[in-house]
């Protein structure tokens, strides 16, 4: 069979078929795992896809056909599509690409990852340091940085950095570390593409406490920067960036103070970072009990707590403001009361232009603190952020998840849903479920298992629409993978 790399050429001419502008898009197949993508496959379906979603060209193959497309008339943002169909024209795998945009002159290179629809496969490649309970984050290049967490045996953290390459479906390990370890880190991007490092939990000969640390790295260097520490050690913090370089960072410790500080560069340098710490002017907001917390696109932040008083709003006043004075706490009386509740690890999503979404998590209704005997909750919320009222929720028939990762899929109002646990207690219950969701319509759109059990695992969504499981492991337990890809196929 003729699935080689590269796959095609794609060769498109100008509107003016007598131009000399031109250009070319290979695209390569990416099996990133050992999965045989055309076991049952009888022929292919290429399309060329528009940013709309537009069908531009769709023309079939067998499966020992030279796969080509012909010359397109066609200048813009475009996606590829490869799909492989059995016998019975049922899909049973498929790839998609990354948008790209098509300009004159200018040849591109794109990758499709082309595997089994709808299965959560291993990846061949493994980590550099086998790792759980760490963080991730998907770069603006498309690639995804792994960031500490704890080691096989979880009796320490790593201080390491790895990136997952998405063209050649490898891990490679910085040349760089943090300056600390830690697991569970909060990140956050600042506008020129850098990633903050804040705080976390710190393990050494199996004893952890929380830490104050800040670092920068430079995802295009690979440079890792030390930044000033912050005035308390925070784990579980909420941590985000408003007004390009300012990063807020809010409760995440045991503490009874507010715990509310920010960082920013020096305005005039750009370097020279600094803490300042602000009590919040609204007394009624108690920041220290913050569990978690979501932005919208318009620099709003949504705080989640363990009660009335630690759930409320951040809106920044514009420069000269006082951070201290973009606190408030949310009015209860608005809402119905049955929708006055306060769970911890619940999953935020910022939704249409001004709403949250604040779903699962689970109540610690005995007060005790043992997060082994709490109820995890189905219940689901929304948060009009112009109104400040809640309203009730989509996903009631999603699985129970606390402190899980929820990400926006590639297509408007659709979500995808993995890791975290059934409870509370990720260790020994994790979720195994990955979801995709389409809040909008409130419909459950696929549904597939993880591979293994993979307590403390993380999600991304990689460029191309594939979900990328990373880490998670059990003590004892060997494992050969560094996670997992799921190439999902809704239509």
């Amino acid at each position: 069979m003729r699935l080689l790399f590269p796959l095609f050429l794609l060769s498109c001419t100008s509107g003016d078929l007598d131009s000399n502008d031109s250009h070319g898009v290979t695209v390569r197949l990416v099996n990133p795992t050992t999965a045989d993508p055309m076991e049952g496959v009888a022929f292919l379906e290429i399309r060329l896809l528009s940013e709309d979603g537009g069908d531009l060209y769709t023309e079939t193959f067998g499966i020992e056909d030279e796969l080509s497309v012909p010359n397109l008339d066609y200048y813009g943002v475009i996606r590829f599509e490869l799909i492989g169909y059995d016998d019975d024209s049922t899909v049973v795998s498929f790839g998609r690409s990354a948008e790209i945009a098509v300009v004159p002159n200018v040849d591109r290179t794109v990758q499709i990852s082309f595997l089994p629809i709808n299965q959560v496969l291993p990846l061949s490649s493994g980590f550099g340091e086998e790792r759980s309970f760490h963080s991730t984050t998907k770069a603006p290049d498309g690639r995804v940085l792994l960031v500490g967490g704890l080691n096989t045996a979880r009796t320490g953290s790593l201080s390491s950095i790895e990136y997952y390459e998405p063209a050649t479906g490898r891990f490679t390990t910085s040349a760089q570390f943090l300056s600390y370890a830690t697991s569970y880190p909060s990140l956050a991007w600042t506008s020129n593409e850098e990633l903050l490092v804040s705080g976390g939990y710190g393990v050494v000969a199996s004893t952890g406490s929380n830490t104050a640390n800040l670092n920068l790295i430079n995802p295009a260097s690979g440079e890792v920067r030390v930044l000033p520490s912050m005035g308390l050690a925070r784990r579980d913090h909420c941590f985000k960036v408003f007004a390009g370089e300012y990063a807020l960072a809010v409760s995440g410790t045991a503490q009874t103070a507010q715990g509310v500080e920010a960082v920013r560069p020096d305005p005039t340098t750009g370097t020279n970072w600094t803490w300042e710490s602000y009590v919040p002017t609204d007394t009624g907001f108690q920041a220290y009990n913050v569990q978690s917390c979501g932005m919208t696109d318009d620099g709003r932040i949504f705080f989640q707590g363990t009660g009335s008083a630690s759930t409320g709003l951040f809106v920044y006043g514009g420069p000269g403001s006082s951070v201290g004075t973009g606190f408030s706490r949310v009015d209860y009386s608005l809402s119905e009361s049955e929708l006055a509740i306060h769970p911890y690890g619940a999953n935020l999503l910022a939704v249409g232009p001004s709403s949250m979404w604040i779903g699962n998590g689970a109540l610690n209704l005995d007060g005790d603190q043992d997060i082994q005997n709490d109820v995890a909750t189905g219940f689901n919320r929304l948060f009009d952020m112009d109104t400040g009222v809640f309203v009730y929720g989509t996903g009631t028939s999603m699985s129970d998840r606390v402190w899980g990762v929820a990400l926006p899929w590639i297509q408007s109002d659709v979500y995808a849903f993995a890791c975290g646990g059934e409870t509370a207690d990720i260790l020994n219950s994790p979720n195994q479920l990955v979801e995709i969701v389409d809040l909008a319509n409130d419909q459950i759109v696929l549904t597939t298992e993880l591979d293994r059990r993979r307590p403390g695992c993380s999600m991304d969504v990689l460029d191309d629409g594939s979900l990328l499981i990373t880490g998670g492991n059990e003590p004892g337990v060997e494992v050969f993978d560094g996670g997992a890809i799921l190439v999902p196929y809704l239509d």
